[in-house]
């Protein structure tokens, strides 16, 4: 009798508090975030200082894929992926790219150096240009034997922004 009358009142706890929760009002405000997509042309180039190749232990999801030598994205959404070599020092560049927004941006980069270099660390420079000033500059490093995946953030202004501080205003 003793079980029966727990799991009744564990019944009747539960069941209120279910109850309650699915009548009472939600009064929490949600805030409504749209960004704002960024004006301009924006370039972005990207110099390894070492030679890019695809990846020979990629693991391909359909027989169709291709491995992978560099993959871009912009705020989660790919906008560069080679699946060829790239010579070292060329400059890799990448014009009228879209997804960026007025404020923080995050750009991930994923570059795969050879397997005859594994036992050295690489340097990637990554310039993002906006009608052809430089508003980001950074070097990436990977660590000695391992590919580069990592992300930097960045803070892209308004236009009109820019057009002010140049003034000195």
């Amino acid at each position: 009798m003793r079980p029966i009358l727990a799991i009744l009142v564990w019944i009747l706890i539960l069941g209120g508090v279910a109850g309650y929760l699915h009548t009472r009002e939600d009064k929490r405000a949600v805030a409504e975030f749209r960004p704002t997509a960024a004006a301009g042309h924006f370039t972005l180039e990207i110099v390894a200082t070492t030679k890019l190749e695809p990846d020979p232990f990629a693991l391909l999801a359909h027989p169709d894929d291709k491995p992978m030598s560099l993959i871009v994205k912009i705020n989660g959404e790919q906008v560069l992926a080679k699946d060829d070599n790239q010579a070292q020092g060329t400059p890799l560049r990448l014009e009228d790219v879209q997804g960026l927004t007025e404020g923080q941006n995050e750009l991930y980069v994923e570059a795969n150096p050879p397997l005859e270099s594994a036992g050295r660390a690489h340097a990637y420079r990554v310039t993002i240009k906006r009608d052809g000033e430089t508003i980001a500059e950074e070097t990436l490093w990977s660590e000695p034997g391992l590919r580069l995946a990592t992300s930097l953030s960045l803070n892209i202004p308004p236009a009109d922004h820019e057009a002010k501080t140049d003034h000195g205003h």
